[in-house]
């Protein structure tokens, strides 16, 4: 199951929406009932992607929640996570409770490479130099 910024409808708001911690229940209570509906093994956090200190708190309390309701190893948790946002994924606590983080790397420009664009993008740029 992928869960992203778009299923709000389960009652969830992020932190960045002035996130409530009843939401949090409400999220869980309709994945819990969906997933044992249809026998899902896991769910996949899709959230692009925290940007502050609050959003990295609010992001750990999720997936707290998530971990308790859905108990390794009946349950597959993963994240999708930005690489340009590592400080906010709290990742001491966050690798406690995730079994597997999804790195998105698509279209990821460089400044590390000088053909980091050039060989992942997902739409061209024809002014991209060239391997040599």
């Amino acid at each position: 199951m992928l869960l992203d910024e778009s299923h709000a409808a389960a009652g969830w708001r992020h932190s960045r929406d002035g996130g409530e911690p009843q939401g949090i229940a409400v999220l869980v209570k309709n994945l819990k009932k969906f997933e044992t509906e249809y026998d899902y093994d896991g769910i996949d956090l899709d959230w692009e992607y925290p940007g502050s200190s609050d959003d990295a708190a609010f992001l750990l309390t999720l997936e707290k929640a998530f971990r308790s309701a859905f108990p390794s190893p009946r349950y597959l948790l993963s994240i999708d996570v930005a690489p340009w946002s590592t400080e906010f994924y709290n990742v001491p606590h966050v690798k406690k409770v995730i079994d597997w983080f999804n790195i998105m790397t698509y279209d990821c420009a460089g400044p590390w490479t000088a053909y980091g664009e050039l060989n992942s993008p997902i739409f061209w740029d024809n002014s991209d130099p060239r391997p040599v």
